[in-house]
């Protein structure tokens, strides 16, 4: 986080990117609620050529926290898990791809 994050994202190209986030919903957009994320997230957005990915577990989404870093046209796809609230999921669906995957239950390995 911070100055040099800041400095070295400034550097980067990448042809995709896996953020993750405090928040995700339609009104609130991508946000956090530590500041010196946001502002490392929010250039890694605009420093990505191909897809971006947000990855979110069923408590963020549909919350708002203090600082936006992004809106839901700079996404291409949501990653969550298939406890995440279904009428928000329909939201973003429409306008995002989305991805549900079933939440690992802890201890439990393949």
């Amino acid at each position: 986080m911070g100055e040099f994050a800041i400095n070295n994202l400034n550097r980067v190209v990448a042809v995709k990117s896996f953020l993750g986030c405090n928040g995700i919903s339609i009104g609130g957009g991508l946000t956090t609620a530590v500041l010196q994320e946001a502002a490392v997230n929010e250039l890694m957005l605009t420093r990505v050529t191909g897809r971006k990915f947000i990855l979110a577990d069923k408590t963020k989404i549909g919350c708002t926290l203090s600082f936006i870093y992004g809106s839901i046209n700079q996404v291409s796809c949501l990653i969550t898990d298939t406890e995440a609230s279904p009428d928000e999921i329909e939201k973003l669906r429409g306008l995002i791809d989305v991805i549900q995957v079933e939440p690992l239950v802890s201890g439990v390995t393949d």
